[in-house]
C-alpha cells in the first residue's frame, strides 16, 4: 500500500473518531500501521480509538508508546491518563497528570482529567478546585469535560439542583453529547425533578444502542383490545423492584403485560399488580404488539414527583417459603437482617467497616448475603447467622424479609425488596448514592418504610456507626436473646434432679384455666413447674401448690427463665415470652393458642400448636394434649419398667 493510501486510512480514522464512529476508526487506524510508520500521531490516534471500543489495556501499551515518541505532548499524557483512571489504576494517572501539568499548567484538558482522577479517590475538595481552575475565564469558561467535573462534583456532595446548572452549560456546546444529556438527567432526578429526567433519561440510549425487537418500542399510545407489551428490565434487579409498581398503569392503554426479568425474580415480580404473565430476559418471547424497557415507564407514562404511587407492600412473599424460615429465626432478640454487598461497579463496604453494627446488645444479625469466610476474617463470623446458602431467589430473600424486625442494607436488590414489601428498612448510602435515593433525603417517596443514612465525611464506618446509635435505642426494648447462665442453671439442678418427665407451665394469655388441665396433673410419671404467676397463683388456689414446682420468678427475670427452661423436657405454654425462650433453646414447647390467634411468636423445630377450634371451648385442647404426653410417656414407662 501506497503512502498516499496509509494517509487516506489515517484520514479515515481521525475523521471517523471525531464523528464518534469509533470501531470504524480503530480498522481505519489498525489497517494503516500495517504500512505506515508508527508515529506518535498514529499511535495515539490509534490508542484513543482502542480505548474507545473497550481494548483498555491495549490503548494503554499504545499510547504509552506515543507518548516515549513525544514524551510532552498534553494531549497524548492527558487520553493515557484517563485510560490509566477508568482501568482503575488512579495513582499512575496522577503521576502522567502531574507531570503533564508541569509541562503545560494551564491546560484545561489536563486540569480536568486530573480532577476526575482526585474526585475517583474521593479527594472531592481538590477535585473542586481542578474544575474551577479549569472554568477560569482566562483559561476555557465552556470546556465541557471541565463543567461535566464541576456538576459531578458537585452531586457527589449532595448538591445535585447546583449540579443541573453546569451540566445544562456543558450541553450548549456539545448538545449532542449523549454522555452529557445522561449526566443531566441524574442530576434532575437527584433534585426530585422527575418528569423533567425521565425525559433526558431517554438519552441513555444513544449511549448504549437498545436490543432489537421485532415489535415497535411503545410510544405510549393506547394499542386496542387484546394487545400485549413486553415491558423488560434494562437496569438490573434493584431498578425493576423499584418500577414495577407503575406496570398497573399500562392496562389502560394494552390489555396485556408481560414482564421479561431476570429468573431469580420471576416469582416475585409475578405477585405485582397487573403483571400478567413474567418471562426470561433475552427471550424467546411470546407474541407481543409493543415493547418498553421499564427504565422508561416514567417518562412514557408522565409520572411527576406528586404522583409517585408510594402504597406499599406492592409485592408479596410467599407463606409456604416463609413456614421454612421460623425455626432459624426462633427466640427472642431484635432480629436484623444484613445485606453489605450492592450494586455492580459501586464499593461496597467490609464487614470490618460494618464493625460498629456488631457491638449492640440484644440483637440478632442474619447474613442476606454470602458471609461465611469473609465474616470469620474479619473476626466477625462468631456475630452473625449466615442465611445466605437458604435463599435461592428474591423470593426466598422476601419470605426471610417478612419476618425480621428490621433490614439493614446497602442500595441493592435486598433494600428494594424490603421497601416493595413495606417492612421497616435502614439503606446505608456511600459517596456516589445512585440519583433514586434524591440528594440530601432521610426519606424515599418510593418507600415509605425505609429510612436512608447518607455518608458524611466518615466512610462506611462513619455511616454504620449512626445506625448502630439509632439500631441500640430500637433493640434495648426487644425480648432479650436467651443465654444460659451455667452457674445460674447448676443452682437450680437440684430442683430437677430424679426420674419423671420435667414439664414446665407458663399459661399466660389467652390459654385454659389451670383446673381445666386436671386430666393432664394426674398424668404419672410428670413432675409440674409453674413459670409465671398466673400458673403460680392458680396452682396455690386449686391445692395443686404440692405438685406443682413455683418458680415465677422467671416471669420477670430472663436470666433465670433462660437457666430454668434449660432443665425442662418439655413446656406447656401459652404464645408469650416463655415459649420463645423454648424456642430458641431448643426444648420442645407445646404452645395453646385460641381459635383466632394469629400466627404465633415463638417459632421453631421443636414448638408444636394446640389450636381450639372456632365455638368450642377448651376440653379439646386438653385432650389432644393430654393424648400426646401418654404418647411420649409410653416409651419412659417402658423403660423404667
Amino acid at each position: 500500500m501506497t503512502d498516499a493510501n496509509s494517509s487516506d486510512l489515517i484520514s479515515a480514522g481521525r475523521e471517523a473518531l471525531r464523528q464518534g464512529h469509533f470501531a470504524d476508526a480503530e480498522h481505519w487506524l489498525g489497517l494503516a500501521l500495517q504500512t505506515a510508520p508508527a508515529t506518535a500521531e498514529l499511535m495515539f490516534l490509534y490508542g484513543t480509538a482502542l480505548a474507545q471500543t473497550g481494548k483498555r489495556d491495549d490503548a494503554i501499551r499504545c499510547l504509552t508508546g506515543a507518548l516515549s515518541a513525544a514524551p510532552n505532548d498534553a494531549a497524548i499524557i492527558n487520553n493515557l491518563a484517563t485510560v490509566l483512571r477508568q482501568s482503575g489504576r488512579l495513582d499512575e494517572a496522577e503521576r502522567q497528570l502531574r507531570r503533564g501539568l508541569a509541562l503545560h499548567p494551564k491546560s484545561p484538558d489536563l486540569l480536568t482529567s486530573t480532577g476526575q482522577v482526585l474526585r475517583a479517590q474521593q479527594r472531592l475538595a481538590q477535585a473542586t478546585e481542578c474544575a474551577s481552575l479549569a472554568l477560569a475565564l482566562a483559561l476555557a469558561p465552556d470546556h465541557a469535560e471541565a463543567l461535566t467535573l464541576a456538576g459531578l462534583v458537585l452531586r457527589d456532595a449532595g448538591k445535585a439542583a447546583e449540579a443541573v446548572a453546569y451540566f445544562e452549560r456543558a450541553i450548549t456546546t456539545k448538545p449532542d453529547h449523549a454522555a452529557l444529556h445522561v449526566a443531566l438527567a441524574e442530576s434532575l432526578l437527584a433534585a426530585g425533578r422527575l418528569a423533567e429526567g425521565a425525559a433526558e433519561y431517554e438519552w441513555r440510549w444513544r449511549q448504549t444502542p437498545m436490543p432489537e425487537f421485532p415489535v415497535p418500542l411503545w410510544d405510549g399510545r393506547a394499542l386496542g383490545e387484546d394487545s400485549t407489551l413486553l415491558l423488560w428490565s434494562d437496569g438490573g434487579a434493584s431498578e425493576t423492584v423499584r418500577l414495577v409498581r407503575l406496570a398497573h398503569a399500562l392496562h389502560a392503554f394494552v390489555e396485556r403485560v408481560i414482564v421479561a426479568a431476570p429468573a431469580e425474580l420471576h416469582w416475585l415480580l409475578a405477585s405485582a399488580p397487573g403483571i400478567d404473565d413474567v418471562v426470561a430476559l433475552g427471550g424467546p418471547y411470546p407474541p407481543c404488539d409493543a415493547h418498553l424497557p421499564i427504565g422508561s415507564l416514567p417518562h412514557r407514562l408522565g409520572l411527576r414527583d406528586e404522583a409517585i404511587p408510594a402504597e406499599t407492600p406492592y409485592v408479596a412473599a410467599d407463606p409456604t417459603r416463609a413456614d421454612v424460615y421460623g425455626p432459624l429465626l426462633a427466640g427472642g432478640g431484635f432480629k436484623v437482617g444484613l445485606a453489605w454487598s450492592g450494586e455492580a461497579g459501586v464499593r461496597a463496604p467490609s464487614l470490618a467497616e460494618l464493625a460498629p453494627l456488631f457491638a449492640i446488645p440484644n440483637v440478632r444479625l442474619f447474613a442476606l448475603d454470602p458471609a461465611g469466610p469473609t465474616a470469620a476474617s474479619a473476626g466477625l463470623g462468631d456475630k452473625v447467622v449466615d442465611l445466605s446458602a437458604c435463599l435461592r431467589d428474591v423470593a426466598d430473600a422476601a419470605a426471610l424479609i417478612g419476618q425480621l424486625d428490621l433490614v439493614i442494607a446497602v442500595d441493592g436488590p435486598i433494600a428494594h425488596i424490603t421497601g416493595a414489601l413495606g417492612r421497616p428498612g435502614w439503606v446505608m448510602l456511600g459517596r456516589n448514592a445512585h440519583w433514586r435515593w434524591l440528594a440530601g433525603h432521610t426519606d424515599s417517596p418510593w418507600y415509605p418504610s425505609l429510612l436512608l443514612f447518607h455518608e458524611n465525611g466518615g466512610g462506611w464506618f462513619g455511616i454504620a456507626q449512626e445506625v448502630a446509635n439509632s439500631l441500640a435505642l430500637f433493640a434495648a426494648s426487644a425480648e432479650p436473646v436467651p443465654t444460659v447462665d451455667s452457674a445460674r442453671a447448676a443452682g437450680y439442678a437440684r430442683y430437677f434432679a430424679g426420674n419423671g418427665l420435667k414439664v414446665g407451665l407458663a399459661l399466660d394469655g389467652d390459654t385454659p384455666l389451670l383446673s381445666d388441665l386436671a386430666p393432664v396433673l394426674a398424668q404419672p410419671g410428670m413432675r409440674f413447674y409453674a413459670l409465671d404467676r398466673r400458673t403460680s397463683i392458680q396452682a396455690a388456689r386449686n391445692t395443686y401448690g404440692a405438685q406443682i414446682g413455683d418458680f415465677a420468678l422467671a416471669e420477670s427475670s430472663p436470666p433465670d427463665a433462660a437457666a430454668l427452661v434449660s432443665q425442662l423436657d418439655l413446656l406447656i405454654t401459652g404464645d408469650n415470652r416463655m415459649a420463645a425462650t423454648a424456642a430458641a433453646l431448643g426444648i420442645p414447647a407445646w404452645v395453646i393458642l385460641p381459635a383466632d390467634a394469629p400466627a404465633p411468636r415463638a417459632r421453631g423445630a421443636a414448638i408444636w400448636l394446640f389450636r381450639r377450634v372456632y365455638g368450642d371451648d377448651w376440653r379439646g385442647v386438653v385432650e389432644q394434649i393430654d393424648q400426646a404426653l401418654a404418647t411420649a410417656l409410653t416409651p419412659l414407662q417402658a423403660r423404667a419398667g
